[in-house]
């Protein structure tokens, strides 16, 4: 007799792996990075095209400029934290429900701020229009279900453990 057939099967603990609400909170993630892009794109190229962004750089005030530019920069640091939420989630690593609770939390907290100083200073524009709301239900829905989710489903914890 082999002693490899004497020791015990290693158990697996169920429920594990991409299946369930996982599945779905999967594919969020994955589409994650391509509606930034989107965003960015539809948010961007426009005003890059017609001048207008030209205009903002050289004629703006120093607010507004600061705020297109982080406005810019912040984007750009969501759009490389969701690649980075894909490679952990795909890896199966521990750390995966953390970042997923910054990354919600962030987005959640700049989204609010930027909506409130653009109101504050430009309170003739509304601001919270539908696509903003629709933005704050998505943080919302994500910070108030899936991060909660993810630190107490056994699914999650079954499966996020390298």
């Amino acid at each position: 007799m082999d002693i490899v057939d004497t020791l015990p099967a290693e158990e697996k603990k169920e429920p594990w792996g991409f299946n369930g609400w996982l599945l779905l909170l999967g594919l969020g993630i994955l589409l994650s990075p391509i509606r930034l892009i989107n965003n960015f794109w539809t948010s961007y190229a426009p005003i890059i095209a017609d001048g207008t962004m030209e205009d903002i750089l050289f004629n703006a005030s120093l607010g507004f400029k600061s705020i297109v530019i982080i406005e810019i920069i912040a984007n750009i640091g969501f759009l490389i934290l969701s690649v980075y939420l894909i490679k952990l989630f795909f890896k199966k690593n521990v750390i995966f429900p953390k970042w997923y609770l910054i990354f919600a939390a962030c987005t959640m907290i700049f989204l609010l701020a930027d909506t409130l100083i653009l109101s504050l200073m430009f309170p003739n524009i509304e601001f919270l229009t539908t696509d903003v709301q629709t933005a704050l239900a998505s943080c919302a829905v994500a910070l108030c279900l899936w991060s909660p989710y993810l630190y107490q489903s056994t699914r999650s914890k079954n499966t996020f453990i390298h």
